[in-house]
């Protein structure tokens, strides 16, 4: 957690404009590079201006979600969209063709280099002038969605919620009040229906546009190059589909049911899936965000005193931000920092279990924010999101050995199902997601009407059958909006299926070795994206695996774990 030492940038260097820092892109196109040691000393050169600018950026984007509602803030964020990173784009282009004209490079890359060498060529194979508008443009929609979303509230029962709040409702034991807080919240939904799908047109005409200009017959190609999927294809995403589909489905199906006779109902309507099959109250491990941050320290030192370090590192910088408010984006990140080393912790705690479990899940990417920071240079630390929610999942189920320093053994019971419930709930919800995100890059001239009836024929595949939707099709059909990632980060989903199974197969290693579990953990966090999405995940313990014998191995274990608690 050392902060990044400048030897190339002055102390006092600070990103004004793009002028501030053109003559620093200069001074690296000027170095002759005729040996390792003049590569090596280069890239030490590249890295420390990667990480200045990255965080830079970082905050210009942690402020605008912190703050939807701030002027100040979203000029400052679309500065650096419009104003400054096309030039930095062209800039690292010309960087990047000097990297790759190195004579000899593939002794670069013999030296451990491999996987950087590979991003960069990745990176040089997107990169087109033309499309530094388009990106822009799509940044800035995107950045629309969230205004849209983050300006959202509901009124209930004459007090009112903003969309995070109303979401904690759905918990709650009184039917007649999810109901009402359903209704509630999808029809403010709905009512910006119109406006999200408009942005996703043109958003979608945007992203075709830039893959077009690349040379890519469909953005979903392009994107898979542009999220660095090297060790897996399209196809093997499809493959995962049908596994969930065929192997978790029906567990998920099974877990339905036997909540829908605890809960004396003949079948389980939309707002019903959140509660606890008690029928009891939510459980509220903590009553405000201090206590959240305390008591979450307390589990996750039971699992390695250094992931306390780690927290405490980020509270006495005031890097965390935990509650909700109105006019703070939804949803949660932890957003690394590569020049100060520490990351930054975002989510809105609204007073239920699951605020411990996305702040664990926070903690896991924090940790492996620092376990990383001490590679060579800042290519390295940027993690794939294979291995970062892998270390963020995981992070839930170990602690989850340890929640009985806050509940009692009937409460443990109840956090425990909650958790296992909502895993098998969001296998077939991520495949159904990047399923339809499949179908509208590779479908980019549908219509309106056609990307709801493709969205409802996934649905009826990867949703569970056990689900009432008699009177809600209004809802159902746009019931993919509500998820921000389709227009901030499009095709970035499948890595929470992959990364689930993954952590799935660590909590079992876990049960069985906590000890050798957490040490090939962090070992293999430490490793930052220096190796191969196999090669990490085996340093782990564990196997990178799409088949249907694996991911119904995995499944089963779970619901074996889920019919223990009911015991």
């Amino acid at each position: 957690m050392k902060k990044l030492e400048r030897a190339f940038l002055p102390k006092n260097f600070h990103l004004q404009n793009w002028e501030s820092v053109e003559n620093y892109f200069n001074l690296l196109m000027g170095v002759k590079l005729e040996d390792e040691n003049d590569v090596e000393a280069w890239l030490q050169d590249v890295s420390e201006l990667a990480a200045v600018l990255s965080e830079n950026l970082a905050w210009r984007y942690i402020n605008t979600t912190r703050e939807t509602d701030n002027l100040e803030f979203q000029a400052k964020y679309q500065e650096f969209v419009n104003e400054i990173y096309p030039n930095v784009a062209k800039a690292w282009d010309e960087v990047y063709d000097k990297l790759l004209s190195y004579s000899k490079l593939s002794e670069l890359e013999n030296k451990g280099y491999h996987t950087y060498i590979r991003k960069i060529a990745a990176d040089k194979r997107l990169f087109r002038k033309e499309n530094l508008q388009p990106i822009a443009d799509a940044a800035n929609l995107a950045q629309e969605y969230s205004k849209i979303m983050g300006s959202l509230s509901v009124l209930i029962r004459d007090e009112e919620y903003t969309s995070e709040e109303a979401q904690a409702l759905l918990s709650e034991p009184d039917r007649d009040l999810r109901e009402e807080t359903y209704y509630a919240l999808n029809k403010a939904r709905f009512e910006e229906s119109e406006d999200v799908d408009i942005l996703l047109n043109e958003l979608i005409s945007k992203r075709s546009l830039i893959a077009k200009n690349a040379g890519f017959n469909s953005f979903l190609d392009y994107q898979f190059v542009s999220l660095n999927r090297f060790d897996y294809t399209v196809q093997d995403c499809q493959k995962l589909h049908e596994s969930i589909k065929n192997q978790t489905l029906p567990l998920l199906n099974k877990v339905y049911q036997d909540k829908a006779k605890a809960l004396g109902l003949d079948s389980l309507r939309p707002w019903d899936i959140y509660v606890d099959s008690s029928n009891k109250e939510v459980l509220k491990p903590t009553k405000n965000t201090e206590e959240l941050l305390q008591k979450s320290k307390l589990i996750l030192g039971k699992v390695d005193s250094s992931f306390v370090e780690v927290i405490e590192s980020m509270e006495e910088l005031g890097h965390l931000d935990l509650g909700n408010r109105m006019g703070k984006a939804p949803g949660g990140y932890n957003y690394p920092l590569y020049e100060s080393g520490v990351p930054y912790i975002f989510m809105n705690a609204v007073g239920h279990q699951s605020d411990l479990t996305t702040f664990i899940h926070e903690s896991g990417h924090a940790v492996h924010s620092v376990l990383s920071s001490t590679q060579s240079i800042t290519g390295f630390k940027e993690l794939g999101s294979e291995i970062a929610e892998l270390a963020s999942m995981s992070m839930e189920l170990f602690t989850m050995e340890h929640w009985d320093v806050i509940f009692n053994e009937e409460e443990l019971k109840r956090a425990k199902r909650h958790q296992i419930e909502k895993i098998l709930m969001i296998l077939p919800h991520v495949a159904a997601i990047d399923k339809f995100q499949h179908w509208i890059y590779v479908n980019p001239e549908h219509t309106l009407q056609e990307r709801r009836n493709a969205w409802l024929d996934i649905l009826a595949e990867l949703s569970s059958s056990e689900v009432n939707w008699f009177g809600l099709d209004r809802f159902k059909r746009q019931s993919w909006q509500s998820v921000p990632h389709i227009f901030s980060v499009p095709l970035y989903f499948v890595e929470y299926a992959i990364a689930q199974l993954g952590a799935v197969a660590m909590w079992k290693n876990y049960k069985l070795d906590p000890k050798e579990t957490i040490r090939k953990y962090k070992e293999a966090l430490s490793l930052g994206s220096s190796k191969t999405i196999p090669e990490m995940y085996e340093t782990a313990g564990i196997k990178f695996d799409f088949s249907e014998d694996y991911v119904a191995e995995l499944s089963t274990f779970l619901y074996q774990e889920y019919q223990a608690l009911n015991e």
